[in-house]
């Protein structure tokens, strides 16, 4: 793991990390260990030991959910994946804290504007891409009897978007945003919303969105 700018990165080895009060280095498995490792009981602090365990892994590791699968990684690991990152419920102080390379109670980290206080959930993600759509995109699509964005098709005022990787939940709330819905699909066999979340399913991975006013 390489140092923060501004930080020495001394340590011998990789996967180490100093101590809160010493130059002294120990190993990032070793963190919240039950041992003394540091000899100062940074390596043992109770906030983060809260963070660094969770019911779901074993210690050190934590739950990322990306490209449709849900595993247990280290720490580190969650910190450095990316394109796309993990999603999941870790403190983001910790990646901040691991990439200083220095052991310091969470409550004195402050993490920078791009990565503020636990990333934004997903669903405003995409609210916030439906209003700046709104703002932004050309009025491509027209038909006198649909809204701005829409044309007919059949019966029904509809809209198609290639623009982001997005999940059903995601697509719906876009689908909101600007005023329609996500497309149900009926196929006699299955229930509306069973239908529903199949159809995302097929789209997800080509990342389209059908709106459906």
């Amino acid at each position: 793991m390489r140092g923060h700018p501004g930080v020495a990165a001394t340590c011998p080895e990789s996967e180490q990390i100093h101590c809160g009060t010493s130059d002294s280095c120990t190993r990032i498995r070793y963190i919240c260990d039950g041992d003394n490792d540091c000899g100062d009981y940074s390596d043992e602090e109770s906030g983060i030991c809260r963070a660094w365990r969770n019911e779901y892994c074993e210690r050190g590791s934590v739950r990322c959910r990306r490209m449709g699968d849900t595993n247990c990684v280290t720490i580190s690991r969650y910190c450095e994946i990316s394109d796309p990152p993990c999603e999941g419920d870790l403190d983001m102080r910790l990646c901040q804290m691991l990439r200083e390379e220095k052991l310091r109670p969470l409550e004195e980290i402050v993490l920078p504007t791009e990565e503020a206080a636990v990333r934004r959930s997903s669903v405003e993600e995409a609210e916030i891409l439906g209003e700046e759509f709104l703002e932004k995109v050309n009025t491509i699509l027209h038909h006198p009897d649909c809204p701005q964005f829409y044309t007919r098709v059949g019966d029904r005022c509809l809209s198609v978007f290639f623009f982001g990787k997005v999940n059903w939940g995601e697509a719906r709330s876009f689908c909101k945003t600007i005023g329609g819905d996500l497309l149900t699909l009926h196929d006699g066999a299955r229930s509306s919303t069973s239908s529903s979340t199949s159809f995302a399913n097929t789209i997800s991975p080509q990342t389209s969105g059908w709106e459906e006013a």
